[in-house]
């Protein structure tokens, strides 16, 4: 069974160091997170853009048009 290199990262660390090791092991992860979730981002309004086309906008209808046996031409 292969051994984790974990163990060997830690020797020797105790206390404020063990500390401060993980908090920049952490601090490390988040900001990969943070690139990733931007690039995703990107990526979602650039396959936003080329699914949704803009569309011209629509004329309003009249009155008339949408009801007209309730207002009679005159």
């Amino acid at each position: 069974m292969a051994r984790s290199r974990r163990p060997t990262l830690l020797a020797g660390r105790t206390g404020c160091g063990l500390l401060r090791f993980w908090l920049e092991l952490l601090r490390q992860r988040l900001e990969l997170l943070r690139l990733l979730l931007e690039r995703l981002r990107q990526q979602l309004v650039l396959v936003l853009l080329q699914r949704l086309p803009l569309e011209p906008k629509r004329q309003p209808m009249l009155a008339r048009q949408r009801m007209p046996e309730l207002l009679p031409e005159r």
